[in-house]
């Protein structure tokens, strides 16, 4: 409110009572009475329900002291409100210092829907709020849990009911062939399980082991080479090497017959490592020269008779054959 500056009247003097200054008297009545009026409004609103100012200020709640206390209280450890407030307010940075907020102070209930967003958090709260983003809240995990079975040291723990106990096993195992003599031979109803009942009674039916060491082994076998000759002097010319592999009585022989005389259709040669038996005498045998010429071979003792029907044999003609024959 401005100081009112008063007008001083003088008779038969300036200022001139006119019209000007009276407006000028009748103006600084009207803001004297809106300030009464103002002032009224005021004291009525502090007074309150009290029936006056005294009464009101007086009071517990509105004492001078309870008022100071409530300053007090307010300003915590700061100097005064203006540094309290300053550290709720949002800063140059947007960022706003929760130092002097007491735990509990934000509540959700005073919080808008959408008013914390993502992007107004810190760093640290937004790694927080990732990581437990995917994570099962505990109503989950003990709906899961609930289908599990416990932890425990036994099969009967876990609701397996229909197992052997490990004392079962062992019952069992004692009863198998490790813990059952074999016999150096099968007799009927010996303690071992392959040598009595049934499987005795089918193994009586095979070979024994006496007959079965008549049979072959290594020393029945015996390899070896040779060559052979013209059985006569009219079938010099030819010639022939072979290599053989005898098991018992059985003969095979690879033959390589390297020469053949040329415009003969006949020949012998002798020399096989073993006498064929009589009853193979003059076996046949068709074999193929290497110039693809279809030859009779046949045995006799151990002479070779090599004939090629039709045809001579050419120069440089050779043959290979295998033959196998048992002996007396």
């Amino acid at each position: 409110m401005n100081k009112y500056n008063k007008i001083g009247f003088v008779n038969g003097s300036a200022p001139a009572l006119n019209a000007d200054n009276l407006n000028h008297m009748d103006e600084g009545i009207e803001r004297a009475t809106d300030v009464a009026i103002a002032l009224e409004t005021e004291i009525a609103t502090a007074r309150g329900d009290s029936a006056d100012l005294n009464t009101r200020f007086i009071s517990g709640e509105a004492s001078i002291e309870a008022v100071k206390s409530e300053i007090a209280t307010a300003r915590g450890s700061y100097d005064n409100l203006d540094q309290r407030f300053n550290d709720l307010i949002v800063d140059d940075e947007g960022v706003i210092s929760t130092f002097n907020l007491a735990d509990g102070a934000v509540a959700t209930t005073i919080i808008e829907d959408g008013a914390v967003t993502q992007n107004k958090l810190s760093a640290d709260l937004k790694s927080a709020v990732n990581s437990i983003a995917n994570k099962a809240d505990t109503a989950d995990v003990d709906t899961a849990l609930a289908t599990k079975a416990d932890k425990a040291t036994t099969l009967a723990g876990y609701g397996i009911t229909d197992a052997y106990t490990q004392s079962e096993i062992k019952v069992k195992l004692d009863q198998k062939l490790n813990k059952m003599p074999f016999d150096s031979e099968p007799t009927l109803s010996s303690p071992c399980y392959l040598t009595s009942g049934a499987v005795y009674n089918a193994l009586l039916v095979k070979a024994d082991k006496t007959a079965l060491a008549t049979k072959y082994d290594s020393s029945n076998v015996e390899v070896g080479k040779g060559e052979l000759t013209p059985a006569q002097a009219i079938y010099d010319g030819c010639k022939g090497s072979f290599n053989y592999s005898k098991i018992g009585k059985t003969v095979t022989v690879a033959l390589n017959i390297t020469n053949l005389v040329a415009g003969k259709n006949y020949v012998q040669l002798a020399g096989l490592p073993f006498m064929a038996m009589t009853a193979s005498r003059l076996s046949s045998i068709v074999a193929y020269t290497t110039a693809n010429k279809l030859v009779n071979i046949r045995l006799d003792g151990s002479w070779l008779y090599i004939n090629s029907p039709g045809t001579t044999f050419a120069e440089g003609e050779k043959i290979n054959s295998i033959i196998t024959y048992i002996i007396n």
